[in-house]
């Protein structure tokens, strides 16, 4: 066997283990992970293109896209030019007793308490979105997801999440398992 094809066999199991790592990293956080509820806001429950899948949104977003407005409005600098807003960032909650995530504000720097958790966020300019933004389910099973409250994620650290469900109201796990 030549160089190349030695090469090209260590290059592909590196590879491999690298990918095999990283799905044994998420499943260990969705098994072990810390719940955590952030409020949805109104979504979108379907896509033509893609399936049946709902474009979430959340509180914490549009709480964040506001204080963005507010910065633009009211930090104006002698020159009248303001400090500009970042295009990805974190989302600083604080947990309440029963898991919920409140919108605190844009994360600046800082040790954080125990109960408090970063999402992470993209800024376009006119929507900040919190990451991931979509949830996918069965085909045909849309009408179960209409009353969604919360997106429920499974935390390992601060800032190492997964969105693993959605919930209602009563941050009862919704599942499309069980309905025919």
């Amino acid at each position: 066997m030549n160089i190349q094809k030695k090469l090209l066999l260590l290059f592909t199991a590196v590879i491999l283990v690298v990918f095999n790592y990283a799905i044994y990293a998420k499943e260990q956080i969705i098994k072990n992970g810390e719940t955590v509820f952030l409020e949805l806001a109104p979504v979108d429950p379907r896509s033509l293109m893609q399936g049946d899948y709902m474009i979430l949104n959340y509180d914490a977003a549009i709480k964040l896209r506001d204080d963005f407005e507010k910065l633009k409005k009211n930090k104006k600098t002698k020159n009248n030019s303001y400090k500009p807003i970042k295009k990805t960032g974190y989302v600083k909650v604080k947990l309440d007793n029963d898991g919920v995530a409140k919108y605190m504000g844009e994360y600046t720097g800082g040790n954080l308490a125990s109960d408090e958790k970063l999402f992470k966020y993209k800024n376009s300019g006119w929507r900040v979105i919190i990451v991931p933004n979509s949830y996918f389910f069965q085909e045909g099973k849309r009408r179960i997801f209409d009353d969604a409250k919360y997106g429920v994620f499974k935390f390992k650290g601060a800032d190492n999440y997964i969105l693993v469900a959605l919930a209602d109201k009563d941050m009862n796990i919704i599942s499309s398992k069980d309905i025919k």
